[in-house]
């Protein structure tokens, strides 16, 4: 489904532990596993996952202390490296640099809702540029 020309929905899972530092600061790491990032063909159509990025990552929350119906606001911070699995068949070749995100959620003891964006930075090897697999992200989980 896609929701502009360029831009496409994809689900993925993420794994964190964060470990609580101050009453309003955690610290912790976590895993992100996505979908892939599809290529176009010469017509303009995805062609399915070329590469898998699977960023690993460091991440920073500073929790507001006020509440409105048992849910608290943070602000959020991540900064990694991404690592990028290749098709066999793919003809390009990628190196992660850096992986950052920042984000803002609210969240209860089991529950929590997020709005992230968040970047995976690569070099193409075979023409030497930059490129970053950037993205808008709602996320829901699970606190356990």
């Amino acid at each position: 489904y896609s929701i502009t020309r360029d831009a496409k929905l994809e689900a993925g899972i993420e794994f964190e532990y964060n470990r609580k530092i101050t009453k309003k600061i955690d610290l912790g790491a976590g895993i992100t596993y996505g979908t892939g990032i599809s290529g176009k063909d010469e017509k303009g159509y995805y062609r399915g996952p070329e590469f898998l990025v699977v960023p690993i990552y460091g991440v920073g929350k500073y929790k507001f202390q006020k509440s409105f119906l048992g849910y608290k606001g943070y602000v959020r911070g991540v900064a990694g490296y991404p690592l990028i699995f290749m098709k066999e068949s793919s003809t390009t070749s990628l190196e992660g640099i850096a992986y950052l995100g920042i984000g803002v959620g609210v969240d209860n003891s089991k529950y929590l809702l997020e709005i992230s964006y968040e970047s995976a930075i690569m070099n193409i090897d075979v023409v030497n540029i930059e490129a970053d697999s950037s993205k808008f992200m709602l996320k829901e989980g699970y606190i356990f």
